[in-house]
């Protein structure tokens, strides 16, 4: 899918640009609000967490590929906001929510640890609404408000432990197949600074219900 592309393509094009300095070290990823986060500021007046840092960088890639985008934009109803809006020349909506997941990450100062609480960040729990979340505030969505949703999870793991099996319980957890959630791209590369860890992103998306029924998909 054209949008998939793009978002992962995007992620990719993010990472390489995070290479302020950190102990002598390229920041990566994992310190993207060292990176971007005063760039941000002075553009939109607030500072914003790595997740809706990276939507505000997306998104500049999509106005550049001609799609007009909003930011955190509110659920219709709720006080809820989802990270990443774009609409076609025709008016049709595409919401996008953008997640981190953080299972094992190369550190600039040396130190490997795991995440404790990586799954609830993913899954959820009492605490966490988790990825998990991001489907279902994106499942109750109709139209003409969207045509399309998608959730992109960006993933840092290692080798050693990738976390290729806490996404497949959480498509189990979310019954995406049976909820017509598509993995329409997912994509692995090395950390170029230690190839040991990895950066992983996955983009699902699917169609929104009209009256009652799944609608057509939307083709962009």
């Amino acid at each position: 899918m054209y949008v998939g592309n793009l978002l992962s393509a995007g992620v990719r094009d993010i990472e390489v640009r995070c290479d302020q300095l950190i102990n002598g070290v390229e920041g990566g990823l994992s310190n993207i609000k060292s990176r971007f986060r005063e760039e941000a500021l002075a553009e939109v007046g607030k500072k914003l967490t790595e997740e809706t840092l990276t939507s505000w960088l997306l998104a500049k890639r999509l106005q550049a590929a001609g799609f007009v985008t909003d930011v955190e934009r509110p659920y219709p109803d709720s006080n809820e906001e989802c990270d990443l809006v774009l609409y076609t020349g025709d008016e049709r909506r595409f919401w996008v929510e953008v997640k981190y997941a953080w299972k094992r990450w190369f550190r600039c100062e040396g130190v490997d640890k795991a995440n404790p609480v990586f799954k609830a960040y993913l899954l959820g729990d009492a605490s966490h609404p988790g990825a998990a979340h991001d489907f279902r505030k994106l499942a109750r969505l109709r139209r003409p408000d969207a045509e399309r949703v998608g959730v992109l999870l960006i993933g840092l793991d290692s080798t050693a432990k990738p976390m290729d099996p806490e996404i497949a319980l959480l498509a189990e957890q979310e019954k995406l197949a049976a909820h017509r959630w598509e993995l329409v791209v997912e994509t692995h590369w090395r950390d170029r600074r230690d190839s040991s860890f990895r950066l992983n992103s996955w983009f699902w998306s699917r169609a929104t219900p009209k009256c009652g029924a799944l609608g057509s998909a939307l083709e962009i």
